[in-house]
Order: structure tokens, then C-alpha cells, then sequence
């Protein structure tokens, strides 16, 4: 029965059992010995951190470079440096509108940097009923730069900036640790500064303060006002125009000015003129209208007013600035850069007046107040840098890649094709050796072949006609395709082809020894564009060069009729500088040809070196005409 257990209903007895007081816990164990931790004094197995990461890769680098001597050897960093923290004091400006009291208020903050995790936290100095939500202001965390760099401790600076989530915070003063910290890492921190002054904080204090002496004399605008209108005179207000306004009414200094406007969508450069009214230091600037500007014309830009300086802010929106707070005449020179209500004009140029009043009472120079140049240079086109054609397809397809992203074909002249579609062009070529071209072979240089130009796209091809026992199969030697001049992107034209030319075809020379009947008629029907071609000009050519020579010409011609070769022998001979087509329009003037040659009186006659006539004898010359006549009479 013993082992027997009663059911667990209710009305039975069932037995709670009781647990004892036992020691659940776990001793600790953990240590650090030698930068390693360990547990139950064996050492523990070191794994190697990642190498994609470098164990300090999260630090900021400044922080590493001025915790160093904080860190000694053997110690961890984050067990050296737990516990330091950094603080400095400063504050940030927030603008308030519509309040007569203030503009702006000044916000004052701690910051605390924490060295071991290099961590930031910002807290705001409670206020009594500011009605603004005050405390922490950033949550404790890494910050990080606008370059995307973590903060370190070299971005604090006593006097300088620091800009944290969107904020600028101005640091005035840092405590003692801190201090001693850049001290010891051999960067001190400067001396501390003031905070600016609290527009309402000054209020509040003036109104909390009380007194049973009589109120000190305001000096605002109301108060000179009613004090005028009650009768005091001018003299005894603040800022006394009455003397200025004697001496000096009517002197007003005339600055031109440009502002630069390109900053922002739409904006662009617009001249103003600006007037410095010398008895009180009222400034009004006035816009310069030219004809069809695009702008509505209005007759002030600024209206006369006092303009004040740029690093002066107006605590008070009722009160007056004093003379010493805004623009005077000293500040406007040439070339200075004067800020209106955030606008920035450049001054170029003055009047008359105003170079002499400057040169007077300023001190300035002629030099000083001499214009200067702000008209802007004339935009430069960009010019479209084609690269070098790379020899793939035509020139014209590779230009199109370059003109835009969808190339179209390129557009050819149709009406020149058409007129020229059976204009072709054959020339007899041989290969001969050129400087900068491939090297000629032994057996190349008797080889002949025919250069045939189409005029109706600019394009040339070269076939070898088959020779006999000559080793080399003819055929087509260059497909019909567009041949550019070596070096240039300039195709090879018509006027490049002429008889005695050299032209140079992919690295290989061709020198151009004859021509058919077709091309010889066709360059001489067209001698603007083939000169050597034109039979009046070269016979011109040809008579002056044989001036003083006939002589030599008679001597070197003969008497049997002359070929083309032959001709050209005796001007070589003789020393007349002419081209082989010349040479070859010269002779066809004279009727010559293959089957019907020139003869030596024909080509003395057209050099003018024909030999004179002997002059007749009186008696006998007409004893023997009577004679042959008779004879003739007789015979017939």
C-alpha cells in the first residue's frame, strides 16, 4: 500500500511536497589576464578576428590618436577608457519670428563624449517655464560627419562649430578632465568664450529687476518721436543729422553694381546702380532696365534706408542701428562685395564725383578708384573631339556613331551620282618604291595594273589584267571602296589622279603612267578641276619656259617626227620643268598621237623656237620665179 496514491479530488488528502533550501548559483568565473579572458584560470582559445575588418576599423581615427597614452600596454581599450568622458558647454541659435521681444534664441548645451564606445550625448540646461520640451536633446550614440566620417575627438574645438544631426552647435568652454585630456595628447584646447547675450533672458531680467530710483530714458524710436513732437530740439536727440544734413545735403556717391543671381533656376546677371546719401548713410540701390529684358519695371529695388553690416544682428526689431552698425562710405570702394538682406553685389565702377569725393576725403588712389571689367567672355562652343577612325567600315558610318546614341546612314548626294553615274575613270598604274610605304619586291616593280575612279561616289579600285608566264595570278587587286590620303581623313579625289602622279593606296605606291582616251577628253573638258589639262594655259607655260632656249631646242629635236616619250627627252634635255601631263596636253594640242606623231616644225612652232626664213635675193630670186613659172606654163 505503500506505493498506492490517492486520486486528486476533492475531499482527499494530498500530500504538498516541501523543496529544501538549495544554492542555485553559478560562481563566476571570468577574469582577464594578460588583454585575454579567461575562465576557471585556463586560458580560453584565441580565434582570429575576421580579416575583412580591422579590430579598430569602428574607431574614428582622431579618437585613436589622442587616447593612446590612455591606453596601457596589455590593458584592453575599452577597459582602460571606461568611465572617461569628455564634456564641453555650448549652444545653438533658434530663430523665433513675430515676437517683439526677441528674433532669436540662444539655447545653451552639454555635450558629453564617451571615449570608450566614442559615443555622443547632447543635454539642454533646463530652463524654468521656457514652455520648450528641454533635456536630452540626441540620444546617447555614434554621430557621424557630413562626409559620412564617424566624430571623433579631434572635431571639438573650443570657439569652433560642431554640427550634429542637422545641428550647429558653437562650443564655449569644456571642463577640467577634459582639458587635461588634450593636454596630455598634445592638442590644448583654446580659452573659453562668452555666451552671446539672450534677447529674452535681458528682458526678463530688466523686468525682475526693480528699483525706486525713476526709470532710466528709453531710447527708441517712440521716444525721440513724442520728444520732437514736444518741442526738443534736434541736437539734443541720438544720431544728430541737423549738421550732416547742412554740410552735406544734395552729396550723394553713385556706385554701379552687378549682382550674380546664376545661383538659382533662372537666375542670371543684372546691373544696379547704388546711392550712398552722405548726411545720413542711407543707401538705395536702383535696377538698370534694358529694352526687352523680360522684367517689369519698378522704380526702387531698395528703397532709401540704412543698410546694416552683415555680421550685425538686430536683438530688438523696434530699435534704431546706430550709424556705427551700418553701411558707410568707407565700405563701398571698387571691387568690394557688399551684402543687401543676403543678396551680394559686386561694385565695379563709380561717377565722377563719387573718384573725386573717394580720392579727397578717403585717402584712396586713382588706381583704387579706377573701373574694372566684369563683362563676361563670350561662351566657347564645345567642340566635338572625334577620335581616330579605326579603319572598321566606312569613315561616314563611324561618324554617325559619334553624332548621336541611334545612328542614322549616312546621307549621300544623289544628284551627283546621277549625273556622274558613268563617268569612270582608268589609269594605268605601276608599283614603285615611296618613302613611308611598304618596301617593293623585285617582282612588283614590272607588274602593270589599271586604276579605275568612279566619279559618282568618290571611290576607286585597282585590277591586275593577267599576264602570260609572269608568275602572278590576275585578277581584282582592290575591292571598289573609298581610299583616304595617308594620315588624314581627305578621300582621294579625281584631281589627285593625274599622268606622272604618285598616289599612295594602304601603305603602297602607285605611280600613274598613262590614261584612256575617255579620261584624257574627259580632263580636258573640265580644266578647273584638272589645270594640268587645259591645252591654252600649258602651251602658254610651255613657250615661256623655252625662252632663250631654241637653240637648244632645234638642236635636240631633229628632223623624224616625235612621240610623247621623245618630247618629253627633249624637255628634259633642254631643262623645261614640266609635269608628264602636261607634257601629254601639250602634245595632244598638237594633233599628235600613237598613230599620227608630231613633227619638229609643229612643236618648235608651239614653244616659239622656230627657225626664221632667209630673206630673198632681188635679181635672182625673180629670174628664177619667171623661170619656174615658164617651166611650170610649158609643162602644163
Amino acid at each position: 500500500m505503500a506505493g498506492f496514491q490517492l486520486p486528486n479530488l476533492p475531499g482527499f488528502r494530498v500530500h504538498e511536497p516541501v523543496y529544501q533550501g538549495q544554492a542555485l548559483y553559478k560562481k563566476q568565473t571570468l577574469t582577464v589576464s594578460s588583454s585575454l579572458h579567461t575562465d576557471g584560470g585556463g586560458p580560453l582559445m584565441v580565434v582570429d578576428p575576421p580579416k575583412a575588418v580591422h579590430p579598430d576599423a569602428l574607431v574614428p581615427k582622431g579618437t585613436l590618436n589622442m587616447t593612446g597614452h590612455m591606453v596601457p600596454e596589455g590593458v584592453p581599450r575599452w577597459k582602460a577608457l571606461d568611465g572617461k568622458v569628455l564634456r564641453f558647454y555650448g549652444f545653438f541659435k533658434e530663430g523665433v519670428v513675430e515676437d517683439p521681444v526677441e528674433n532669436h534664441r540662444v539655447r545653451r548645451v552639454v555635450i558629453y563624449y564617451y571615449l570608450a564606445k566614442d559615443e555622443i550625448q547632447v543635454l539642454e540646461e533646463k530652463t524654468l517655464n521656457s514652455g520648450i520640451p528641454q533635456g536630452n536633446l540626441i540620444k546617447r550614440g555614434a554621430c557621424r560627419r557630413a562626409d559620412g566620417e564617424l566624430v571623433s575627438t579631434a572635431d571639438f574645438r573650443v570657439g569652433g562649430t560642431l554640427e550634429l544631426h542637422g545641428k550647429v552647435f558653437l562650443l564655449v568652454d569644456c571642463d577640467g578632465f577634459t582639458r587635461a585630456f588634450y593636454e596630455e595628447a598634445g592638442d590644448p584646447q583654446p580659452a573659453s568664450v562668452d555666451y552671446p547675450a539672450d534677447p529674452l533672458a535681458t528682458f526678463r531680467a530688466a523686468r525682475a529687476h526693480k528699483t525706486r530710483a525713476p526709470p532710466k530714458p528709453r531710447n527708441d524710436v517712440l521716444t525721440r518721436f513724442v520728444e520732437a513732437r514736444l518741442g526738443r530740439p534736434s541736437s539734443a536727440l541720438e544720431d544728430d543729422t541737423r549738421g550732416d544734413f547742412l554740410t552735406k545735403s544734395g552729396s550723394v556717391l553713385r556706385y554701379y553694381a552687378i549682382w550674380d543671381d546664376r545661383g538659382v533656376s533662372g537666375g542670371e546677371r543684372r546691373p544696379y546702380i547704388i546711392h550712398m546719401y552722405l548726411e545720413d548713410h542711407a543707401v538705395e540701390i536702383l535696377e538698370v532696365h534694358e529694352p526687352n529684358d523680360g522684367r517689369e519695371p519698378f522704380p526702387l529695388f531698395l528703397r532709401r534706408t540704412r543698410l546694416p553690416l552683415p555680421n550685425v544682428h538686430r536683438a530688438d526689431a523696434l530699435s534704431r542701428l546706430p550709424k556705427s552698425h551700418c553701411l558707410a562710405p568707407q565700405h563701398l570702394k571698387i571691387g568690394a562685395k557688399i551684402s543687401v538682406f543676403g543678396r551680394e553685389f559686386e561694385i565695379f565702377d563709380s561717377d565722377k564725383f563719387t573718384r573725386d569725393w573717394s580720392i579727397k576725403n578717403l585717402g584712396r588712389t586713382a588706381a583704387q578708384t579706377a573701373p574694372i571689367d566684369v563683362r563676361e567672355r563670350a561662351p566657347t562652343e564645345d567642340v566635338l573631339v572625334v577620335p581616330p577612325w579605326n579603319g572598321y567600315g566606312s569613315l561616314a558610318d563611324s561618324m554617325q556613331n559619334c553624332l548621336t546614341l541611334l545612328p542614322k546612314p549616312p546621307k549621300r548626294d544623289f544628284r551627283k551620282m546621277m549625273l556622274n553615274e558613268k563617268t569612270v575613270l582608268r589609269f594605268r598604274v605601276r608599283m614603285i618604291a615611296y618613302e613611308g610605304t611598304a618596301p617593293l619586291a623585285a617582282a612588283d616593280a614590272d607588274r602593270r595594273l589599271v586604276l579605275t575612279y568612279y566619279t559618282a561616289d568618290d571611290t576607286l579600285s585597282i585590277f591586275e589584267p593577267p599576264m602570260r608566264n609572269s608568275g602572278i595570278i590576275g585578277g581584282k587587286f582592290l575591292e571598289k571602296q573609298e581610299v583616304f590620303k595617308p594620315g588624314t581623313t581627305q578621300p582621294v579625289l579625281a584631281q589627285d589622279l593625274w599622268v606622272g602622279a604618285a598616289v599612295i593606296i594602304h601603305c603602297r605606291a602607285f605611280q600613274i603612267l598613262d590614261a584612256d582616251e575617255f579620261t584624257l577628253r574627259y580632263m580636258e573638258a573640265n580644266p578647273d578641276a584638272f589645270p594640268m589639262s587645259d591645252a591654252d594655259a600649258v602651251s602658254l607655260a610651255c613657250k615661256e619656259a623655252a625662252q632663250g632656249k631654241a637653240e637648244a631646242l632645234r638642236a635636240a629635236v631633229g628632223s623624224a617626227p616625235l612621240s610623247v616619250a621623245d618630247v618629253a627627252r627633249v624637255f628634259e634635255h633642254v631643262g623645261i620643268d614640266m609635269t608628264a601631263q602636261e607634257i601629254l596636253t601639250l602634245y595632244r594640242s598638237l594633233g599628235g598621237s600613237e598613230l599620227s606623231p608630231v613633227s619638229p616644225a609643229e612643236l618648235l612652232g608651239a614653244l616659239g623656237a622656230a627657225e626664221a626664213p632667209a630673206p630673198a635675193a632681188e635679181e635672182g630670186g625673180g629670174e628664177g620665179e619667171g623661170e619656174g613659172e615658164g617651166g611650170e606654163a610649158a609643162a602644163e
